[in-house]
């Protein structure tokens, strides 16, 4: 158990720097509002400046730190914290204290892809990661797919939930159908490369009934892939009614006077259930794909949200086609019914988590001296032959002028950035370039090489020598 005293003292860090609307900023500011409101940690939060946390965190006592800079951001370097991240995250950890417990969240099917994507990681590598999160209990789930999408490559970490939350609403939509021989329906989301498929899939399904009813569809949200759905021709009887990116108390406002049927996956979906409208959970994938399974909220496994068609069987799940659920709600009059089993399964699901959460932070034991010591003594070849091969590139330049004879490069002028430039002969480095717009400099590119590998073999040595003093000091 967590010592209380220790607790007191103890700074808890939320680091998820984001500039997008979504769902994650949501769920990380209100855990911390909660953990807040415990008064067991000192809460900080980490954002960019003018950040959407600005507008969710509630607790005046949370403080804010703002995020600047990529390569060089250190949180409480001179103190232990906890810190809690991003599993895709791993390979750009801040600057800490060795002694910060780590603990990392999982809230995608995708978080371990991207990971090795962004790490360029080979699998063993990948592996020997997870590994190290198995067996230090470092990870949680927001849901059992996430969990199911972690565990792929024989590492079974333990199923550890702390699930999305979303506050309730004393609003309720209406028991009636908005109007007779006529569908009203909404989706909800950002049209994303990772959801906009999951709406195609929809209309396709909705466009394969042929039934020739009156069908409206509000389109909640907007992305970089919206023109996938807008640019597309439906029927007639089909008719799609751009929204846009829309405030809460709007898109409850609008669920409530025209909506029947909500189809939605994350955070999103709940937003029905808190109204009690049925409330549809629609499968998703990075690509395009065809599934006409669907579950209502309440018929979810292990506080899931959205899965790939590919895991519904593995969740065990009862599901419907686009027929079925149209029917249960036009034709049967289950409207009212079945917004009630959805909000119940939302009151026992998804309105508290901060407990778990905290049952989360007891249990893992990994530090950044831990993570920086796995780092070293597991070399990811592929990173660093990536390593070798970007900052070769960046000393020889993007050639940009050029004479070859039968293919041999004879003459070769390439630029480093915007005011050096190298000159070579017959492949051989002659001239480094230095302009300004008012005058240009010239050096033996030899000699500038040469002073770079001294300067970073220096770097390197003193470095060195500062770990051993610490090492000493401890």
């Amino acid at each position: 158990m967590r010592n209380m005293g220790e607790a007191l003292m103890r700074k808890l860090v939320f680091f998820f720097p984001w500039r997008e609307v979504s769902g994650g900023p949501f769920y990380l500011a209100r855990l911390a509002n909660d953990v807040a409101r415990k008064n067991l940690y000192e809460v900080y939060y980490t954002d960019y400046q003018g950040g959407l946390c600005d507008s969710i965190l509630e607790e005046k006592s949370i403080k804010v730190l703002k995020f600047k800079d990529e390569m060089h951001f250190n949180i409480f370097p001179e103190e232990p914290v906890i810190l809690i991240m991003a599993e895709y995250w791993a390979h750009v950890m801040p600057k800490v204290h060795p002694k910060t417990k780590i603990l990392f969240f999982n809230w995608h099917n995708e978080c371990v892809p991207v990971l090795q994507r962004d790490w360029c990681a080979t699998d063993a590598f990948i592996e020997k990661f997870l590994s190290l999160v198995d067996r230090t209990s470092s990870v949680f789930f927001c849901d059992k797919t996430h969990w199911l999408s972690h565990k792929r490559r024989n590492i079974e970490v333990e199923e550890r939930y702390v699930p999305v939350i979303i506050p309730a609403r004393s609003q309720i939509a209406q028991e009636k159908l908005i109007r007779k021989n006529e569908r009203n329906i909404a989706v909800l989301g950002r049209l994303c490369r990772d959801k906009i498929y999951a709406v195609l899939d929809l209309m396709d399904n909705m466009v394969g009934l042929r039934d020739r009813v009156k069908t409206n569809v509000y389109i909640i949200g907007e992305g970089d892939h919206e023109s996938l759905l807008f640019d597309r021709k439906f029927p007639a009887h089909i008719r799609i009614i751009r929204c846009g990116t829309m405030d809460i108390k709007e898109v409850v406002s609008l669920l409530i006077r025209k909506v029947d049927i909500l189809f939605a996956m994350g955070t999103s979906v709940l937003e029905g259930a808190t109204i009690h409208l049925p409330a549809v959970v629609i499968p998703n994938a990075m690509d395009p794909f065809e599934c006409n399974r669907y579950p209502y909220l309440f018929e979810s496994k292990g506080y899931s949200l959205g899965w790939y068609p590919e895991q519904i069987d593995d969740l065990d799940m009862t599901t419907h086609t686009m027929e079925e659920i149209f029917c249960d709600i036009y034709q049967k009059g289950q409207k009212a019914q079945i917004g009630e089993q959805c909000y119940v399964y939302y009151t026992k699901n998804h309105m508290r988590n901060v407990d778990l959460f905290l049952q989360a932070v007891d249990a893992s034991t990994l530090t950044y001296e831990t993570f920086q010591d796995f780092v070293k003594k597991n070399i990811n070849w592929k990173r660093t032959a990536w390593i070798v091969k970007h900052q070769l590139r960046k000393w020889y330049g993007e050639p940009y002028k050029g004479l070859s004879l039968l293919g041999f490069p004879v003459y070769r002028h390439t630029k480093t950035d915007d005011t050096h430039s190298n000159i070579y002969l017959c492949g051989i480095p002659l001239l480094r370039i230095h302009r300004t717009q008012a005058a240009a400099s010239i050096y033996p590119l030899p000699l500038i090489w040469g002073w770079r590998v001294i300067q970073r073999f220096c770097s390197f040595i003193i470095h060195q020598i500062k770990g051993k003093q610490e090492e000493t000091k401890k």
